[in-house]
């Protein structure tokens, strides 16, 4: 399976058996295309993934550098060290996988900055590989450079998970959070001894650099959200009941209804929702007190 939004994907299988292949081509939402197959020797053959910039090729089969270990060499075997820059590189669907283990209750910030054209995901996740479905913080956006702050790293293992959603190469690395991550003191501030930014109710993220937007009851608000991004909106009610209805005017099913009452969501953190593949989307709660309650 090769699913992307790049114009040109296609899929390289490497050691294949004699016999008949089906290749299937599914609209996800419909388009013209070409389709080419086309068959090498395996004395030259390429290698999966380039071997990650990590390794040589031989006959279709990667022999890794040293520390870099995998089928096209995309897992760094040791823990990456603070302070320090690794270099990347995945194809379309492919993954490079690192780890950084350091003790501390200091925040760690995770920064990947694309050295090229194309388009890679961050993931990160605690003990184990992330997965697109299965992780605890990431980064899909479009940016060439971002990153990400782990909170509380403790005295555990994080694995990062650099996904190719178009070919892209990165450098990589792992650093100490020094300064409050508030974008601005009138969005939010920092607690004394800590770095991690508490935004004001106007505004969000993890540098409170999010504007929101409160919401009355009975009113209709109408807003246009981009890929990958967050819209967020609050109110404050004591009401034994509330509904909150969102319907996509031209989608269906691209769009989800998050809610959480101990802060905005985010990727790791909502309480309720409603993504389910439809136009139409509610969330209903009925609470046995009436007490104000913000939202």
């Amino acid at each position: 399976l090769n699913a992307t939004t790049s114009p040109t994907t296609y899929l390289h299988l490497d050691n294949l058996a004699g016999g008949l292949y089906e290749i299937g081509i599914y609209g996800y939402r419909g388009g013209n295309f070409e389709i080419e197959a086309s068959v090498y020797e395996s004395s030259t053959a390429s290698c999966q993934n380039d071997c990650s910039n990590h390794g040589s090729c031989s006959h279709g089969t990667c022999t890794c550098s040293n520390n870099y270990s995998g089928d096209y060499c995309g897992r760094y075997d040791l823990d990456m060290e603070i302070g320090d820059s690794y270099d990347g590189f995945v194809d379309n669907g492919k993954w490079n996988y690192w780890t950084f283990h350091y003790f501390t209750s200091s925040p760690l910030r995770v920064t990947v900055t694309q050295t090229g054209s194309g388009d890679c995901d961050l993931y990160i996740r605690q003990n184990n590989d992330p997965t697109r479905i299965q992780y605890q913080y990431s980064d899909i956006s479009l940016d060439s450079e971002y990153s990400i702050v782990v909170q509380e790293p403790g005295d555990e293992t994080w694995h990062i998970g650099v996904y190719g959603w178009i070919t892209c190469s990165y450098d990589i690395s792992v650093d100490f959070v020094d300064e409050c991550q508030c974008i601005d003191e009138n969005h939010g501030t920092c607690p004394q001894g800590s770095n991690e930014c508490t935004c004001f109710l106007d505004y969000a993220g993890a540098n409170c650099e999010i504007p929101t937007l409160s919401i009355a009851s009975g009113a209709v608000l109408s807003g246009s959200n981009v890929v990958h991004s967050w819209d967020y909106y609050h109110f404050t009610s004591d009401a034994s009941i509330v509904i909150i209805t969102m319907v996509e005017t031209s989608t269906e099913g691209d769009l989800f209804l998050t809610l959480s009452l101990s802060g905005y969501p985010s990727g790791e953190n909502w309480e309720y929702y409603d993504i389910t593949d439809s136009a139409y989307h509610e969330i209903e709660l009925t609470w046995e007190t009436r007490t104000p309650r913000t939202y």
